[in-house]
């Protein structure tokens, strides 16, 4: 009898181990599988509501407030970041312009094979759907003396996402789309920063330029890593 209860607990402890370990492998398969889904999902709502006759590109509205919140930005009204609260917590709402959602449009790099769904306010929600634009920074319709700073995790839930912008060369194309019109930009330089630097976030006068922005290096994560584009005529 003795024998055999302990052969029965022998194999409850493998069978524990055995589940354990199961587990400890399914984790980041499902995290991965969730991650893949929350992006693809953000992207296809954007086009869905691209496609619907009432979207924003019928809202010619919210381009004009658009035009001049970027405008106010680049005469003086850009303040300096001091707390995390100065590039999460967006200064303007497509909601207040009958937009469902606070999402700009799409972010894309053929050198990397990226594109992301491009959300308003640099923060963990919007990282969770793509990529976050900086409050604070000009929103993503180009033009003079603006510089749109977008942010999203290097890699999360084991998904690469802006990972790979370290192999981005000079002269690389970078696509924002939004309601209205695709923009290219082409990278003009990369850095290596402390998290407390924000030298690059800045609008430069008559310059127009998209300035990517993610933690480096994986997995330490205690620098940023950082792309400037300047826009150019292709279409």
């Amino acid at each position: 009898m003795k024998k055999k209860i302990g052969l029965l607990m022998l194999i409850s402890v493998i069978g524990a181990v055995f589940v354990f370990g199961l587990i400890l492998v399914l984790i980041p398969i499902v995290q991965k599988a969730n991650m893949e889904s929350n992006l693809s999902h953000a992207l296809e709502g954007y086009f869905e509501r691209k496609e619907d006759p009432s979207s924003a590109q019928k809202n010619p509205a919210l381009r004009k407030a658009m035009e001049r919140y970027n405008q106010k930005l680049a005469e003086g009204g850009q303040k300096r970041f001091t707390s995390p609260a100065d590039y999460e917590i967006p200064t303007f709402h497509l909601a207040d312009y009958g937009e469902p959602e606070e999402c700009f449009g799409t972010i894309s790099i053929p050198k990397i094979g990226i594109q992301l769904a491009l959300y308003n306010g640099a923060n963990d929600d919007t990282m969770m759907l793509g990529a976050g634009v900086f409050a604070n920074t000009s929103l993503p319709i180009g033009g003079d003396s603006t510089n749109t700073v977008v942010a999203a995790h290097n890699r999360y839930n084991n998904v690469n996402i802006f990972l790979e912008i370290d192999t981005l060369q000079k002269g690389d194309p970078i696509y924002v789309e939004n309601f209205w019109e695709t923009l290219c930009y082409r990278v003009k330089e990369t850095d290596v920063i402390s998290p407390d630097d924000f030298q690059h976030f800045y609008i430069e006068p008559g310059e127009n330029l998209l300035t990517l922005m993610t933690c480096y290096q994986f997995p330490n994560n205690d620098q940023r890593y950082v792309v400037v584009a300047e826009y150019c005529a292709e279409p």
